[in-house]
């Protein structure tokens, strides 16, 4: 290989290896060498840029213009050093630093060389530190401080001799008075500076401490705040200092002025304080000290936070943030003085602040104020008394229910004491037990129930019948009270009560309980409130039990008015034994069930107000009766007897015969009262019987006895008359139907049902009725009619209406106007009818068709396969009405081809008229009844109509429906 090609790979192979990039171009700047640091740093490969300009490749946008000027300099053999903005293959930009040389070969310019390096990043520290730079000067000059950078003088043997001043801010001048200090030493600026100065700043620049103090210069006549800090190099340190001269100065006129003020105040009546800026004590009068038997350094800083009550740290707190928010302050607090005693102080307290606006803390005031605040106090409990008498008179004065009287009493008296429980109870005639019914009890458990008197102590409850207030400050410690009724008594929460009678004719009959959960003196005040409110409490029962007893009393007549009125709008007995116990819940009791405990189908109607619960007393009745010969069984009272139990006790629910389950289904009815009254049947033996299991509701007495008993006599009237009218009915009922065919004809092609139904009115039978008819050349006739009225006599003459039309239709064209024209005859016969009214239609199955006529019926309806019901409403004619003359024109008569599958229903107005509507509804209701049971099998067809007309409403009408269906 030649020595010169040798000499090129060894030269590209040195290039490469060089860790920055070689780029060689030749006079036209079109690159000939790519080096392989110039392939990482530019991004782009050898291959890819050789014999391309430079300018191309390397160059960025924002400086094109400058390396073109650069390419003609180089071009001429100049060389060119310097930073550059470059591009990489990507896109990105970066700062280069670049040298450019000429190449020369056998002394003749051939090319150019550049080397470059990214030095980006040293750029941007270079501006970074420019920019430092620049914020600190600002910053420095913006400072409201002076500041100054200095090194210090030592001697030849390195003892500090002076400090010279090397940089400055723009306040050092105004602050220190200094002139032209940059360069200058401090001795050469202030000859007779304290010596205090260069040692104390020499601990910072050759000690390399960071030092904060406050220092006069008496030579420069002013006092300076410093903080000094050591800096580089060795021996230099910096300054931030500000003059406080003017502070100084302020807080020496300020002592001599306090001290001025305290000589003046120390013996002024009222108590003198200071305060610091945090609230600390820091001098007192001597007033101060002898109201409170302390000195004056025994009240430093915070001790005297232990002065006041315990419960009047508001004061406290108040008057600490009204330090830290430097706001004036007044408060009233209770003390205790020198004599032991608590007395209340009025205190007030004003921000103080130095000359120059330096907030110093609170100078106040106090003032004894017990003489003012017990008299305002005792005029405040006077005036809050009036009021409570006037809120609880106002209160009950509105109030009807005795329970609520005692609700209201005790909610209204537990508040204006602040007491843990309230409540009013009434008294049992031999002083043993009382009865709560209603208590206040807004953070401990009630205590409505009953409750032994001398479970909570014999003595004092001695005491309670003799007419004596019960007053217990402390259970735990009362001396009348034995360990157990101590017990007891906490057990329920009260750790000081007031127990006071109401005395009538010698004997307690009500009382009124105060309880406290804790230890507490009752007061005389608090005494009379409470024998204050028992008094009006008494009065305010009395009252409204007096205007519920008349109330009740109208109640119950009207509830007896309105009870009978519904069962006489009733037509079933059935019907009137749901409503009879519908009716007394939840006004009577809160169940009530009629039994005929020696029936069979013993359960005839039961409600109870929760339905829960209304399963289980059905359980209990039907599954868990008692025997007739076991104590308060129902067969008992059925013999005549009234079964009042006042209060079912726990005690009597144990004892009654019973099995497990029984006694669960018991546990959960819950029955706090019961009573049951005999109630004739007719022919059985009634009983009514009601509970009460609500803890609200008060419990059944004597007087709820005797008006249950005397409903009872008065709904057993009700019960047998209707029961007399559902005997006579289902009689009636019984030939009605006997009058009506016993079968239908029938036909290959015709499918024919029907039904009647008798009507829901008691002894109502009506005159509805159908037949069917066959003549020789294969017609069918259908019928259905309804002679008017609802009597017997509408029957009769239903029965002879049918058989003498069914009679005449032997010998009548097979048309529908001539079978009702022969109904006419006999309705106008002498054993006829005054009116009538009748539907008929004729089919022929050998040629499909349908004629009808209708005598002031509903029409009939057609429903055929794939169309909307029609009716046969277009040969309608009047009523058949003896009063009016027979017609002398023809009959209209209708026409219609029937279609295989056709369903035809014939009807009374029974089905579709309904109270309130109108009958074409009726018969719009019925066509949309119908459709569904259409393909339905024939027998069906009818029934399922029926339960769908009476679906919503049943009617007291009787009711007919034919059905015919013209099969394939």
């Amino acid at each position: 290989m030649p020595r010169r090609e040798q000499w090129a790979r060894s030269a590209a192979l040195l290039l490469d290896a060089v860790e920055h990039a070689v780029i060689v171009t030749d006079l036209d700047g079109l690159i000939i060498h790519w080096s392989a640091y110039a392939e990482r740093l530019y991004g782009w490969t050898a291959a890819e840029v050789l014999n391309r300009p430079i300018t191309e490749v390397t160059v960025s946008s924002a400086t094109a213009l400058e390396a073109q000027e650069i390419m003609k300099a180089l071009a001429r053999g100049e060389r060119w050093r310097g930073e550059f903005e470059v591009r990489r293959r990507d896109g990105t930009t970066f700062i280069a630093a670049v040298v450019n040389g000429p190449l020369m070969a056998d002394g003749e310019l051939v090319g150019i060389v550049g080397v470059s390096s990214d030095v980006s990043a040293a750029v941007a520290a270079r501006a970074a530190a420019r920019r430092r730079e620049r914020w600190m000067r600002d910053l420095f000059d913006a400072m409201d401080e002076g500041f100054c950078l200095c090194e210090m003088v030592v001697d030849d043997d390195g003892n500090p001799v002076d400090y010279r001043f090397l940089e400055i801010n723009a306040l050092f001048e105004e602050m220190t008075g200094l002139r032209s200090p940059v360069g200058r030493t401090a001795l050469d600026l202030v000859p007779d500076l304290e010596k205090v100065w260069i040692d104390t700043y020499a601990r910072v620049g050759l000690g390399r401490q960071t030092l904060r103090f406050e220092q006069e210069s008496a030579a420069m006549g002013r006092w300076f705040e410093v903080f000094a800090t050591p800096m580089e190099p060795y021996g230099h340190f910096s300054i931030v200092f500000k003059d406080q001269t003017a502070r100084h100065l302020a807080q020496e006129s300020l002592r001599e002025s306090e001290q001025r003020f305290r000589d003046m105040t120390d013996h002024l009546p009222l108590l003198v304080w200071q305060h610091d800026v945090h609230g600390a004590l820091t001098w007192v009068n001597t007033t101060y000290c002898e109201f409170f038997g302390v000195t004056r350094e025994s009240m430093r800083d915070d001790r005297w936070q232990l002065l006041p009550h315990p419960d009047d740290t508001r004061y406290t707190e108040g008057f600490l943030t009204a330090v830290a928010e430097r706001r004036p302050f007044h408060g009233e607090v209770r003390v205790r003085g020198a004599d032991g005693r608590w007395r209340w102080l009025e205190s007030w307290s004003q921000p103080r602040y130095g000359s120059d606006g330096t907030f110093l803390g609170h100078l106040g005031t106090s003032a004894d104020v017990t003489a003012r605040k017990e008299a305002d106090l005792a005029l405040r409990a006077s005036a809050a008394a009036d009021a409570y008498r006037a809120l609880l008179s106002d209160t009950l004065r509105s109030l009807a229910d005795p329970v609520q009287v005692q609700v209201e009493s005790a909610r209204i008296l537990g508040e204006h004491l602040s007491a843990t429980r309230v409540h009013y109870a009434e008294v049992d005639d031999d002083g043993a037990c009382v009865t709560v019914l209603a208590d206040y009890h807004p953070r401990v458990p009630s205590v409505r129930g009953r409750h032994r008197l001398d479970d909570h102590g014999v003595t004092v409850m001695d005491d309670f019948r003799a007419g004596r207030p019960v007053v217990v400050d402390d259970v735990s410690r009362d001396s009348r009270l034995s360990p157990a009724h101590r017990t007891a008594t906490s057990a329920l929460g009260v750790g000081a009560y007031v127990l006071l009678p109401l005395m009538r004719d010698g004997r307690p009959v009500a009382a009124l309980a105060v309880h406290d959960a804790g230890p507490r003196r009752w007061t005389p005040e608090e005494l009379t409130i409470i024998a204050d409110t028992a008094e009006r409490t008494w009065t305010a029962v009395a009252r409204a039990r007096a205007e519920e007893k008349v109330r009740v009393q109208r109640q119950r007549a009207q509830l007896t008015a309105d009870l009978l009125s519904a069962l006489e709008r009733e037509t079933t007995t059935a019907a009137q034994a749901q409503r009879l116990t519908d009716s007394l819940v939840p006004g009577i009791a809160d169940y009530a069930t009629l039994e005929a405990p020696y029936a069979e189908a013993h359960l005839l109607a039961l409600t109870h107000h929760d339905g829960e619960k209304a399963e289980v007393l059905r359980r209990l009745r039907r599954h868990h009766r008692l025997g007739p010969d076991e104590r308060y069984s129902l067969h008992r009272s059925a013999t005549g007897g009234v079964e009042l139990i006042s209060q079912v006790t726990p005690e009597l629910r144990t004892g009654l015969p019973r099995d497990e389950e029984a006694a669960g289904l018991l546990e959960k009815l819950g029955t706090r009262s019961h009573l049951a009254v005999p109630l004739a049947l007719g022919d059985q033996r009634g009983v009514l019987m009601l509970g009460i299991t609500e803890p609200d509701r008060p419990l059944f007495g004597d007087d709820d006895a005797a008006f249950v008993t005397d409903l009872g006599a008065r709904v057993a009237l009700v019960l047998a008359s209707t029961r007399a009218r559902e005997q006579q009915h289902h009689i009636a009922a019984r030939l009605q139907r006997a009058l009506l065919p016993d079968r239908l004809v029938s036909h290959p092609r015709l499918a024919i049902a029907a039904r009647y139904r008798a009507g829901s009115a008691l002894l109502d039978v009506g005159g509805d009725w159908y037949d069917t008819y066959t003549w020789p050349d294969g017609r069918i006739g259908v019928i259905v009619g309804d002679v008017a009225g609802h009597t017997m006599d509408s029957a009769a003459a239903m029965g002879r209406l049918r058989a003498a039309t069914a009679a005449l239709v032997a010998y009548t064209p097979a048309s529908p106007g001539a079978v009702l024209d022969a109904l006419s005859s006999c309705a106008r016969g002498p054993n006829g009818t005054e009116l009538v009214t009748a539907a008929c239609i004729v089919i022929d199955p050998g040629t499909d068709t349908l004629t009808y006529a209708t005598a002031g019926h509903p029409p009939p309806l057609v429903l055929a396969p794939g169309r909307p019901p029609r009716r046969l409403d277009d040969a309608a004619a009047p009523a058949i009405c003896v009063h009016h003359p027979q017609p002398r024109a023809l009959r209209p008569v209708g026409r219609s081809a029937l279609a295989p599958g056709s369903l035809i229903v014939l009807y009374s107005d029974g089905i579709v008229e309904r109270r309130g509507d109108t009958l074409e509804n009726g018969i719009e209701r019925l066509a949309r009844a119908a459709t569904p049971f259409a393909g339905c099998p024939i027998s069906d067809i009818a029934e399922q109509i029926l339960a769908a007309m009476n679906d919503d409403d049943s009617t007291e009408d009787d009711t007919v429906i034919v059905c015919v269906r013209m099969e394939e």
